[in-house]
């Protein structure tokens, strides 16, 4: 039997998927981050491979038996990035045929949206994509100048260091940050962030569901931030939707990542009412599935199999429990 493989690489994991043409998955396995532009694209590109053949491990196949993969990750952004991925896979046997994608693309799939289509994908960094009516994806990468969790949490930071100096109006985000960080003030905290010698500073994207709390609470300096936040969200993705020719068509708007599973909904609001003012005749969903999902439904799609009812419900029974 042929087998069908569905990679999906972020900055903190990479995450893989096998399934049968019928979508019954019967392997799966995870590594660490797979982001060739963080760190030693070496070490990224290690982790990219090694996630699919620990899969094929997992499940007892030798690589000769993948026939179609899609590799949908960060840090594939410009054509020699295609090509890095490519080759790597290409040299173990990863597939006979491999497409490597950017991971907004597994992100938008896993939106199992229409024909037309445009996603917001809010995660560790953000990234919009689109596929229009004729089939052209289209993805914004470097294009795009702001970003998910990491930026929300700096962002964050700078509001309680402004707030401290008056810059900005007092903020309910100060008592939760210093809390948080374990901090006496704001000084100390500051000092603890920019000394000369001083410890690695915790990665500022964890302050993100902090923020998104105190924005639903009515903290209005937190709001300005999210609300701005999903206003400028909202303008990449209507250029998305430009670049594949469907902002004055209906299309439906898929919003997919970590930050948009918080349990408010201030940021996917300020989303769409800030894009009814340029594209507004779109209808706004949720991701179903994670991305890695999306990348093994683009896959199925390229090996040529109809992706209907029933193999999307051999696909989500058949997804591991407890590590999905």
């Amino acid at each position: 039997m042929n087998y069908i493989l569905g990679v999906d690489g972020g900055t903190s994991k990479t995450k893989a998927l096998i399934c049968q043409p019928d979508g019954k998955i019967v392997g799966h396995a995870r590594t660490m981050g797979s982001n060739i532009y963080e760190g030693d694209p070496e070490i990224g590109l290690a982790h990219a491979m090694q996630a699919p053949e620990d899969a094929l491990n997992q499940a007892g196949l030798p690589a000769e038996s993948l026939e179609t993969s899609v590799f949908s990750m960060s840090g594939a952004d410009w054509p020699e990035d295609f090509m890095l991925f490519r080759a790597s896979a290409r040299a173990k046997g990863l597939g006979r045929k491999v497409t490597v994608v950017n991971d907004s693309i597994g992100g938008m799939y896993a939106g199992m949206p229409s024909s037309r289509c445009v996603a917001i994908i809010c995660g560790t960094h953000a990234a919009c994509a689109a596929r229009g009516e004729d089939g052209t994806i289209w993805h914004n990468s470097f294009w795009q100048m702001i970003g998910g969790a990491h930026n929300l949490g700096s962002a964050t930071l700078r509001a309680v260091y402004k707030a401290e100096l008056g810059v900005v109006e007092s903020t309910s985000l100060t008592r939760a940050v210093l809390d948080y960080f374990d901090e006496a003030s704001v000084e100390s905290l500051l000092h603890r962030q920019t000394a000369l010698f001083k410890e690695e500073f915790p990665d500022v994207a964890l302050l993100t569901s902090l923020l998104l709390d105190h924005a639903a609470g009515g903290d209005p300096v937190a709001r300005n931030i999210v609300e701005d936040h999903g206003h400028e969200l909202a303008k990449y993705a209507t250029a998305a939707a430009r670049k594949v020719g469907i902002d004055q068509q209906h299309f439906e708007l898929v919003l997919g990542g970590s930050v948009f599973r918080h349990a408010s909904n201030v940021l996917s609001d300020a989303i769409g009412s800030a894009m009814r003012q340029t594209a507004p005749d779109f209808s706004l969903s949720f991701a179903r599935h994670e991305p890695v999902v999306g990348a093994l439904l683009l896959a199925l799609e390229n090996h040529g199999t109809v992706v209907d009812d029933t193999v999307v419900s051999n696909l989500i029974d058949s997804l591991p429990g407890g590590w999905y």
